[in-house]
């Protein structure tokens, strides 16, 4: 009986992967898994992986985003994640408001997704609003090259 439904649901995952569409307005979803930083993935997006920090077992890297820069090509998918890393004691966000990107607030050890269309070329700020955090540090800039 497994032998029959094998194929059927390799089937259901191949058609699942060949249905990502870019979208030009964000959609999330929250996990907590994770991606390697940067990069194009397999679908042919481009990834944006940010850990925030709070550490303040490190305070040279305590309100913080992991990458201050990222750059990527105009038309490009770019699928965002925002990682609160582990052993932090607040809940941060990653807003690009340009893109209208709004990850968060999430909690400690947990991340969010969101996907977007690089539709214009520029430099635009990306950065966490929960209470002070931008002030504190927590804050970027994400090129959009032609």
């Amino acid at each position: 009986m497994y032998r029959r439904l094998v194929p059927f649901a390799l089937a259901l995952l191949v058609a699942g992967c060949l249905d990502s569409q870019p979208s030009s307005t964000p959609t999330t979803s929250t996990s907590a898994g994770g991606h390697l930083h940067g990069g194009m993935n397999m679908s042919g997006g481009h990834d944006m992986y940010v850990i925030a920090s709070d550490l303040a077992a490190n305070p040279s890297y305590a309100w913080r985003f992991d990458h201050e820069t990222y750059t990527f090509p105009l038309n490009a998918h770019i699928n965002v994640t925002l990682s609160n890393a582990n052993g932090n004691q607040y809940e941060h966000a990653l807003v690009i408001d340009e893109f209208s990107v709004h990850l968060g607030p999430i909690e400690q050890s947990k991340a969010a997704n969101a996907s977007f269309h690089a539709s214009k070329a520029g430099s635009f700020k990306f950065y966490c609003d929960v209470g002070n955090h931008r002030t504190l540090g927590m804050e970027g800039t994400l090129t959009i090259t032609q």
